[in-house]
């Protein structure tokens, strides 16, 4: 078997110096990859170039799937005449009931990618606590009960982002939503989704659009990125178009070389196919689930982080005896190194896909070295175990300490103004160093009190980055991502609307800063209990309340401290409707260390006039 394949790879790799082998298919039937997109791990045509860039498909568990903002997507069907290809997110590929986890982005990878005008979105809530029978008239996937979690009477809902029924608040009252595209052809949701997956269309690039229209193949330089127009067998044509007429004897050698190569190929390709369908009959779930975090791990080196064993594991925290938290991604465990250091150990839920939680969290945190930024000390991978080690955090966090029970708008904070002050600050540091310290810059995507630990000394430290993403350079951070992101009641507008502007590190300045007011009134910054209606949205209350000396009317003085005046101005800057508007991490960083003299009046947030800062977002 073994000399088969080599005399197999050894015949191919031979005719690629005389052939230019233009398709394949992945066995199984599925659809035959040719130009533009490539091949990966193939010989085919290296001598002329690749196809047109994040287009790049290769065979796992033979079955093709494309790689798009470090995720995988199993590749469906190719309309070559019309420029699309319809995939489905690897994740719920072969799930009865689909459960998708992630929002789907295109990110500057693919720049040659974009949706389908047609496609829909779907809405997915987990854990939803407003429970009507109303609510499942406009449910879409009805086996999502089975799912549920009886003990606490949660359930899970999945709506057309146009049929939310009237009355479900589930931003609010559900502890994760997930916005997922999707193509519709019937009535039957599951089955669209599930099947069809969705569509995107792919363009040309305007350099290749020429080639294109002569009859040529525009293919890339590897090395210098620099495509030429190959028409043919003639690889030395120096123009970006092929010649509109050929000569006699390059038709007959373009035809005799493609009929014989053509059929050689077809004749090995049969061969081929059943040699990979017998070696690769079992472990195909498997490898599916395993293939992104495997080769994130080779690729990434994994820096100085120690790799354990799940045996390690299970035995640094006692078998899991001490849960100190848990949610949709898993449960983190308390834990105790062999040095005697304590831990904090997150354990992946096996079905969360092909990890890409805990890709986010080893690709970003593991690569930072800040006092406010929390510490991951190792991870582990084996097999469908994921889990990640941090240091432990004693003091749990933050909206432990910042909740006040009683609702009473005189009550002191638990820490005290000038402890609030310092955690604010710390935490601003802390951003401002993912924004700017790093090599690469870092959009966390999720702040809010729960993911801000405190360590024994009340130092914040910023958590879970499970949805953060890398930005190319710290020059520019502005993302391409489809569907919000995020916390309700933390996004920033833009993430859900990108009529207010591109989504940036600007959105984590917004999230910050209706952080900073849950730390300044005690409690949520949507509160429906309270007494007066004029006091259910706490940032519009506030400014309603703030004087130009950035005194507080009517808040019985609580708010005197300089330093709580300042919080309050800088908070309100951070939450401005439009992304330009606001400060930058380092910005918000001068102004909570400088004087209340030097700060201004924010503009009223809650209105959307142009964007015209008068303060500096650099």
């Amino acid at each position: 078997m073994f000399q088969l394949l080599l005399l197999l790879s050894f015949i191919v790799i031979s005719l690629n110096k005389i052939l230019p082998v233009s398709s394949i298919y992945c066995p199984y039937g599925y659809p035959n990859i040719q130009y533009p997109f490539n091949y990966e791990d193939r010989n085919f045509s290296r001598r002329w170039g690749e196809g047109h860039p994040g287009l790049m498909i290769k065979c796992l568990d033979s079955r093709p799937f494309i790689n798009i903002s470090n995720h995988l997507y199993l590749v469906q069907e190719i309309r070559y005449d019309l420029q699309i290809v319809t995939i489905v997110d690897a994740d719920i590929e072969g799930q009865d009931c689909p459960q998708p986890r992630r929002n789907f982005s295109l990110s500057d990878s693919t720049p040659y990618l974009r949706l389908h005008y047609n496609f829909n979105k779907a809405i997915f809530f987990y854990n939803c606590t407003n429970n009507n029978h109303n609510y499942s008239v406009a449910q879409l996937l009805p086996c999502l009960d089975n799912y549920n979690n009886s003990n606490t009477n949660e359930r899970s809902y999945a709506f057309d982002q146009d049929s939310i029924p009237k009355g479900f608040d589930g931003y609010r009252t559900c502890s994760e939503s997930v916005v997922a595209p999707y193509f519709r052809v019937d009535r039957n949701f599951s089955r669209a989704y599930k099947l069809l997956g969705f569509e995107l269309f792919w363009s040309t690039p305007t350099e290749c659009q020429d080639c294109e229209k002569s009859g040529g193949m525009c293919l890339y330089n590897t090395t210098t990125s620099v495509p030429r127009c190959v028409c043919g067998f003639l690889d030395n044509i120096e123009d970006r178009v092929c010649p509109s007429h050929l000569s006699t004897g390059q038709k007959i050698k373009i035809g005799v070389s493609t009929g014989v190569g053509g059929l050689v190929l077809l004749t090995l390709l049969v061969i081929y196919r059943k040699i990979i369908s017998s070696l690769c009959s079992r472990g195909r779930n498997k490898t599916e689930t395993l293939i992104n975090v495997e080769e994130f791990l080779q690729s990434y080196g994994c820096r100085a982080l120690q790799r354990y064993k799940y045996s390690s594991v299970k035995k640094m925290t006692n078998s899991f005896k001490d849960t100190l938290g848990k949610g949709g991604y898993g449960c983190v465990f308390k834990g105790k190194l062999r040095d005697g250091r304590l831990v904090a150990v997150k354990v992946l839920n096996e079905s969360k896909g092909n990890g890409e939680d805990f890709v986010n969290e080893v690709a970003t945190i593991g690569g930072t070295n800040h006092v406010n930024v929390v510490s991951l000390l190792g991870f582990c991978a084996e097999k469908t175990k994921r889990a990640l080690v941090y240091e432990f955090m004693p003091n749990g966090s933050l909206e432990r300490f910042i909740y006040n029970e009683k609702k009473e708008s005189s009550t002191m904070p638990i820490l005290g103004w000038e402890k609030l002050y310092q955690i604010a600050l710390g935490i601003a540091r802390g951003l401002e160093y993912l924004h700017r310290g790093c090599n690469t810059r870092i959009l966390h995507f999720d702040i809010k009190p729960h993911n801000i630990l405190l360590d024994q000394d009340l130092c914040p430290k910023i958590s879970d980055f499970g949805m953060a993403k890398l930005c190319p350079t710290r020059d520019i951070s502005v993302v391409s991502m489809v569907g919000a992101r995020g916390t309700i009641g933390y996004i920033a507008p833009e993430v859900c609307c990108r009529n207010f502007g591109g989504v940036s590190h600007k959105s984590d300045v917004y999230s910050y800063g209706m952080m900073v007011l849950e730390m300044i009134g005690g409690r949520k910054n949507i509160d429906v209990a309270v007494e007066n209606m004029s006091e259910i949205y706490f940032p519009q209350w506030i400014y309603n309340h703030l004087k130009p000396d950035f005194n507080v009317e009517g808040s019985c003085e609580i708010f005197e401290e300089e330093t709580t005046k300042r919080m309050i101005v800088v908070a309100l800057w951070c939450i401005q409707t439009h992304p330009t508007d606001r400060p930058s991490m380092t910005k918000v960083v001068d102004m909570l260390e400088g004087n209340n003299e030097d700060l201004k009046m924010p503009p009223n947030p809650f209105l959307h006039p142009p964007s015209q800062s008068s303060i500096s977002s650099s």
